[in-house]
Order: structure tokens, then sequence, then C-alpha cells
């Protein structure tokens, strides 16, 4: 759309194996997982980069680390890069449901998906984003995920009332979060990611704890430039 727009088409394939996406997801180090199994860092970066293979030995060494199954470390499970896509949007940026019918099963750049990731096509026909489809990354987990937090504020994001404000008639949307300097107490705005305007006056001086759901965007792409189809 306007920020942080990632397209496939200039972006190398993402590779990641499990034992990098374990070591990020607890926070360890290449440096720290080296001294605490006393080898080589230079090895640690080999087993990172699948430049070398783990040895069934070292793999119950990393596990108690890591805190995860060795097996996982030794035959890391086929990576899911396929969504549902249920949702789309227009130049308005407010979010509509697809009938049932019309639900499209996505193939999607790998190394993007999580089961938390939310996916919503751009639909408008003529312009240069027509069919472009844009994923957010919601916390939390299916049903349960986190309201506002700090990491969405100046991106764009995709967006869910609580169910007080849609009683009230508000709306999904995808919008730039941003913080309103005006009010005394700590609120958004939710402005329009083309024009970085207010939507309306709902979308000036938001409550926070409205926001049932706020999933920045991670990346954008087309179909058809899409290497793994």
């Amino acid at each position: 759309m306007v920020n942080n727009v990632t397209d496939i088409n200039n972006n190398k394939k993402t590779e990641m194996n499990f034992l990098k996406e374990k070591m990020n997801q607890v926070g360890v180090t290449q440096k720290e997982l080296a001294n605490k199994l006393d080898r080589n860092v230079v090895t640690i970066n080999r087993w990172f980069n699948e430049e070398r293979q783990i040895t069934p030995e070292n793999a119950i060494k990393i596990s108690k680390i890591l805190k995860c199954d060795p097996a996982a470390i030794l035959f890391p499970p086929k990576k899911i890069n396929t969504i549902q896509l249920h949702s789309y949007t227009d130049d308005s940026f407010m979010v509509k449901n697809l009938s049932k019918k019309y639900y499209q099963n996505v193939v999607i750049p790998e190394g993007y998906y999580t089961p938390e990731t939310k996916a919503v096509k751009f639909y408008k026909i003529g312009s240069q984003h027509h069919e472009e489809i844009l994923l957010f990354e919601r916390k939390g987990i299916k049903n349960s995920y986190e309201g506002f937090h700090e990491d969405s504020i100046g991106k764009i994001c995709y967006l869910e009332p609580n169910a007080k404000k849609t009683k009230q008639g508000c709306t999904p949307l995808v919008a730039l979060v941003k913080i309103n300097e005006s009010t005394p107490s700590y609120t958004l705005d939710l402005l329009h990611p083309k024009t970085q305007k207010p939507f309306n006056e709902l979308s000036i001086g938001v409550n926070p704890d409205s926001i049932k759901i706020s999933a920045p965007k991670k990346m954008s792409f087309f179909e058809k430039y899409n290497l793994n189809t």
C-alpha cells in the first residue's frame, strides 16, 4: 500500500530451520549456546545456517538448553505455508468477510506463516494493488489474541474492535496506528494507510482498551510472483 510493503518480487526466498527458529524464540544467541555446549561458535553458526548436520547426541544436548524435543531439531516439522483467506478490503480499508464459498487457500512465501497469521486481500479493479495479499501477525493464540500492544505504534495494522465498539458500529479495518498527542490520557489515532488522515471522528483519540486485536503487517505479496506456487 504505502509503508512497510514487502514485494515478494524483491526478496530472496526465506529459509529458517528449527534450531534458528527456536533460538530466536527463547532468546539464546549463538555465543551463549556455544558456551553452554562447550563448542566453538563457528560450529554453532554452521548448524544455525544449515551448513553442517547436527548429530543425535548434540540434538539431545541442545534440546535440554532450548527446552524442546530433540527430534524436532533432527527432523524439523514441514513448514505450513498455506493459509485460508477469509477477508478482503478496498480503498476504504474497512475489512469485510468473504462468503464461505469464496474462501481461498493461498500459498504464502516460505517463512512467513505462523498459526497467528491473518491474511487480507486488497480488491480494487484498476488499482496497482488489486489482489495484493497483506499478512498481519496477531499476538496470542486462536480465539485468545492480545489486544493493543506497543509493537503496533507507527505501523499499518489489522485492527478489530471489542464487543462494545462493535455494537456501536465500529468494524475491523487496516490502519496506520499513531499516538494521539493532544489528549491528556493515552489514546490512539487510527489513520487511513494512503492519506494518513483519520477515517472519521471515531478513529481519533481511540482508547487502546477498545481494540480487541492489533496485528502489525509483516509483509505483502502478489500470488503470481510467489515462488512457492
